[in-house]
């Protein structure tokens, strides 16, 4: 793999790929217009475009100068297997890397290989997400912090480099985000529409990653199993019939889910699948084996960047002494004493402000009322849910900054208010220290 990475040369020609990635590019920044939460707030609609135009900026670096940090190998993996797909391969239906093979297949199939291209399905996935991001705002009622909230979703630096160029990582965000706004959306209204939407969406981002497939079952059920108080459409009748009528529901998403699933397993038998080997984990019951079997992998390839804490799973007691470990690790490290260059300290940076965010985002949902609380304390547990996932199968924080992108989103909108109301109670204190030391004509404390 390093060789073909050696091999590599930044497009030269512009074709007609290339071309059409102008059509794109240009498409990214109306996607906004679509959402109405980003056409009321101008202020928002500015960050979003200067996010899409700092992606706009980094794609075409990535195609015609030099790669980007963060997804080198895999950026171009996929592009060279889109290309060789469009020239002798035919569309099935598949998870992971093969679908996502697949897709850029068939774009190239269209309008002509070009990595530029290729770089503008990941930017226009990012543009639908900070929409949808923007809308869940509302939702949760935490549209007064939008504009910071977008700010840190689009203009992270991990966030400018990964989805700028030929990675799963904006389509997996993007149907995360919209899996999480329909089941918000369902526990505020009890919308059928809305279970609908989440089932769809969740089997959408099961697409993208074999682990993602995990999230399938969990997020409809915990969406019809969660409880709603001050729901926009108040249920009606008595509490036995409220509850039949919950149960009701659940058993219709696990029907929807398990019936689509069973159409999936018979196609996926006549094409070429990525990802069966979790469904036959999964149907084994044998899913932490699985977990630790892939783990023990990605070790063995000792990564500079490994934080080097195995999943043990060979007895009760130490696999829950070794899961928080693998947990902590996925969400905080790279720690202090695992700096050992200057990317480890951006690494590290990311990880003190995720903390921050996760504290905040726990306080913020304890202090809310309870018609706010329901809708937030769902997105906390799916940030939960996620990320443990991720956590199972990741061994280094190299490969943790990719996959934290799928959830940062969640803490920036449930944190960001309780740390910026904290910051805003900071300042004006020091303010009036400052002034009272002025009238009595003594140093300010700092």
């Amino acid at each position: 793999m390093q060789e073909s990475l050696n091999r590599y040369a930044p497009t030269q020609i512009v074709g007609m790929g290339d071309a059409w990635a102008l059509v794109f590019a240009a498409a990214t920044f109306l996607v906004p217009f679509a959402f109405a939460s980003l056409r009321r707030d101008r202020g928002a609609m500015l960050v979003v475009w200067a996010s899409l135009l700092l992606h706009q900026v980094a794609a075409t670096v990535h195609a015609f100068a030099r790669l980007l940090p963060g997804g080198e190998l895999d950026a171009v993996s996929f592009h060279r297997q889109g290309v060789e797909w469009l020239v002798e391969s035919r569309l099935t239906l598949g998870f992971d890397g093969h679908m996502y093979v697949q897709l850029l297949g068939v774009l190239y199939r269209a309008f002509g290989a070009s990595r530029l291209l290729g770089a503008e399905t990941s930017i226009l996935a990012f543009a639908l997400a900070a929409g949808t991001v923007s809308a869940l705002a509302d939702e949760l009622s935490v549209a007064r912090w939008r504009r910071w909230i977008l700010a840190g979703f689009g203009l992270l630096p991990t966030m400018l480099f990964i989805t700028s160029v030929t990675l799963r990582e904006s389509l997996q965000i993007l149907f995360f985000v919209v899996s999480t706004y329909w089941a918000v959306r369902y526990v505020r209204t009890h919308s059928p529409f809305a279970l609908v939407a989440t089932v769809g969406s969740v089997l959408a981002l099961a697409l993208w990653h074999k682990g993602l497939m995990l999230m399938v079952p969990l997020v409809p059920i915990l969406a019809v199993a969660w409880p709603s108080p001050g729901a926009a459409r108040r249920p009606t009748g008595s509490a036995a019939a409220r509850r039949l009528k919950r149960i009701g529901l659940a058993a219709v998403a696990v029907a929807m889910v398990g019936g689509l699933a069973q159409v999936g397993m018979r196609i996926l038998k006549s094409g070429t699948v990525g990802g069966m080997e979790v469904v036959s984990a999964l149907g084994e019951d044998r899913a932490l084996q699985y977990a630790a079997k892939y783990r023990s992998g990605g070790i063995g390839n000792r990564a500079r960047a490994d934080y080097g804490v195995t999943l043990d799973v060979s007895s009760p007691g130490r696999l829950a002494v070794s899961l928080p470990l693998v947990y902590v690790n996925y969400l905080f490290a790279p720690f202090p004493w695992q700096i050992r260059a200057a990317v480890d300290l951006y690494g590290a940076a990311e990880a003190f402000g995720r903390l921050v965010l996760a504290l905040g985002a726990i306080v913020g949902v304890a202090r809310a009322g309870p018609e706010r609380r329901a809708p937030m304390l769902l997105c906390l547990v799916l940030f939960g849910a996620m990320t443990f996932v991720w956590a199972l199968g990741t061994v280094n924080y190299g490969t943790a900054i990719r996959h934290h992108l799928v959830t940062n989103w969640l803490l920036l909108l449930l944190g960001v208010p309780t740390v910026a109301e904290a910051l805003r109670r900071l300042a004006p204190r020091r303010s009036r220290s400052r002034g009272v030391a002025r009238a009595l004509g003594e140093p300010a404390l700092t």
